[in-house]
């Protein structure tokens, strides 16, 4: 699926995220503390849906519900509630995604995914996808965080028509958090030390989204 960035340049993303489509809802923060938030996690993928495939074996579903789980055991120390949109391999719909943050009532929404592309070895790094104009502050804020204390290659944030951001009613990112088929990257994503390294970035870039 082709994605425009905020420079204008055009590429191509993953359409297994993507669904075509409007929305222009936006979602502004309605509380002030980290510690006071209910935090959307939700890992990409899952069940019959592998996501991309790393060229070792890597399922890109495997990946993001480990890191998910991380970034839950680190947002919780804050104070703040995490929900998971799974916690196993299961399949789960896009809208049954995207409407989590209703049913529980939350006040952000992270999709966790990690990257591909047709060739392999030929891109690295992370990037952070919002839909709504409203949300870039919060893609900058979490971004910054991603860029500074990552071992990957940052390409800052991106427009993205994702179904899980575009139908969302709160503040919504998806982070791709490395090319699962480069080979450097898949032997640093699939790793504790890379996995708090994410944990802690994502909650500091929610601590000063909110603190802000």
């Amino acid at each position: 699926m082709r994605s425009k960035t905020t420079a204008g340049t055009t590429g191509y993303v993953a359409n297994w995220v993507v669904t075509v489509g409007e929305n222009e809802q936006a979602a502004t923060p309605t509380v002030t503390s980290l510690s006071e938030a209910t935090i959307v996690l939700d890992p990409g993928h899952g069940g019959n849906d592998t996501g991309a495939i790393g060229n070792n074996g890597t399922y890109e579903k495997t990946i993001a519900l480990k890191t998910a789980a991380a970034i839950k055991a680190q947002i919780e120390t804050t104070g703040a509630k995490v929900i998971m949109t799974r916690t196993d391999d299961s399949y789960i719909g896009l809208a049954t995604r995207a409407n989590s943050t209703n049913k529980h009532g939350a006040d952000a929404f992270l999709s966790i995914h990690f990257d591909s592309t047709e060739e392999p070895n030929t891109a690295s790094g992370t990037s952070t996808y919002y839909y709504n104009d409203n949300d870039q502050d919060f893609a900058t804020t979490l971004n910054t965080q991603l860029e500074t204390s990552m071992p990957l290659e940052n390409h800052g944030i991106k427009y993205g028509d994702f179904q899980v951001l575009r139908e969302n009613t709160a503040p919504a990112l998806l982070l791709e958090l490395g090319y699962i088929n480069n080979g450097y990257d898949e032997t640093t994503i699939d790793t504790d030390d890379y996995r708090q390294k994410v944990a802690q970035a994502v909650t500091n870039g929610l601590i000063n989204y909110y603190a802000n």
